[in-house]
């Protein structure tokens, strides 16, 4: 009866340490960044894979134009990646880098599908979605008052609202107030509405 209660205990002890075993064997892919940057400065943007990958059926970065400029050689698109390499170790991280040009927010969108442990097991890790918010300067962007990276004839429209409703809101008059004079007004809807028709 005592070797029967010991085995049981044994049993019990073993799947406990290989349920602790996996869970401290799952790899977080991850994206590793500055969060706050000023205008002018460099951002890298790292994926860390958390192990060795051999391969990847696709890998995809989207990111705020108006706001960043892309400076790196790295494809921000790609279709089915496999390590070539001699060596044959895979990768661990992969760099992405920008300017930042402007005040504002961008969000980091990675997207992975398909992705594969260079162990020799090849394990597939699966799938993975990502996002990283920067704040770029003061990250308000002049003119964009709905916050969707564009401005556009909505942000001018807003303006207008905003003046006519009499905004006395900081944050607000912050966005909308594009020369400077303190109040919004039906100049600064028309100031928004030439940048957005000469695309800037």
């Amino acid at each position: 009866m005592k070797n029967i209660k010991i085995l049981k205990t044994s049993f019990i002890l073993f799947f406990i340490f290989l349920i602790v075993f996996t869970i401290n064997n799952v790899y977080a892919v991850t994206i590793n960044s500055q969060n706050k940057v000023d205008v002018g400065q460099r951002i890298d943007i790292t994926l860390d894979f958390g192990t060795n990958v051999a391969a990847y059926d696709s890998l995809e970065v989207t990111y705020n134009s108006m706001v960043l400029n892309y400076i790196s050689d790295n494809p921000l698109i790609e279709k089915f990646w496999y390590d070539t390499s001699y060596e044959s170790n895979g990768i661990r991280k992969k760099t992405y880098s920008f300017i930042a040009k402007g005040n504002g927010k961008s969000t980091i969108n990675i997207k992975l599908k398909g992705v594969v442990s260079a162990n020799y097991n090849m394990d597939e890790l699966g799938d993975f979605n990502l996002t990283k918010t920067i704040i770029i300067g003061t990250g308000i962007k002049k003119g964009d008052l709905n916050g969707d990276g564009v401005i556009n004839s909505i942000d001018a429209a807003l303006t207008l609202d905003l003046y006519n409703n009499g905004t006395t809101n900081p944050e607000d008059i912050e966005v909308a107030d594009m020369n400077n004079d303190g109040v919004v007004n039906s100049i600064d809807a028309a100031i928004i509405l030439d940048m957005y028709n000469n695309g800037d």
